[in-house]
């Protein structure tokens, strides 16, 4: 069975580790365009040449951009988790939430709503079950499975079963022992 789990499922704490990873390259790649815009200020400043304004504000517009990319790709990871930590089957909702619907928060209205009735039925279920096990106890016969003989997992004792009184013979306690004279 964790063979086949290993094989075919896949392990959230991978999955995790991968999306992680995802998001630091995603902060790294930030660094190009940021690296160009150091390297045109350096080369103005070498050649006291003035700095193109128009390509510094290209550069510094898709720093921008990659920088809210990366912020979005942190969103949804920390909704993951947080989502895994509730329960692992919810961590696909993670990437249906929008970020302007968000409003700022983790989590954005239609969201909170949704995960709502998602508790809610699942805290109906819970009330269900505590009545029905009110109504149905689980032990519904108080003498079933007694008297039964024994179950099949037990071994059966071998050999002279021993009497009432404690001997191994068969005979009774209160005889007395043969004497080996035979008298």
């Amino acid at each position: 069975m964790f063979t086949f789990f290993m094989k075919y499922v896949k392990d959230p704490k991978k999955g995790i580790n991968r999306s992680w990873r995802g998001c630091q390259d995603k902060l790294l790649d930030i660094l190009g365009p940021l690296t160009q815009i150091i390297q045109l200020a350096e080369h103005a400043k070498h050649t006291n040449s003035a700095l193109p304004t128009d390509i510094v504000a290209g550069w510094a517009q898709r720093a921008v951009c990659l920088l809210g990319n990366a912020n979005c790709a942190l969103s949804v990871e920390r909704r993951r988790s947080l989502l895994i930590k509730i329960d692992p089957k919810l961590g696909k909702l993670s990437n249906s939430e929008a970020g302007a619907t968000a409003q700022g928060n983790l989590f954005g209205d239609p969201f909170v709503k949704e995960l709502g009735k998602f508790v809610a039925t699942f805290s109906a279920l819970d009330k269900a079950q505590t009545s029905i096990k009110k109504v149905f106890p689980v032990k519904v016969f108080g003498g079933a499975g007694r008297g039964r003989g024994h179950s099949s997992s037990r071994s059966f004792q071998q050999g002279p079963a021993p009497n009432r009184q404690g001997t191994m013979d068969g005979g009774t306690a209160d005889k007395a022992p043969s004497s080996p004279i035979g008298v």
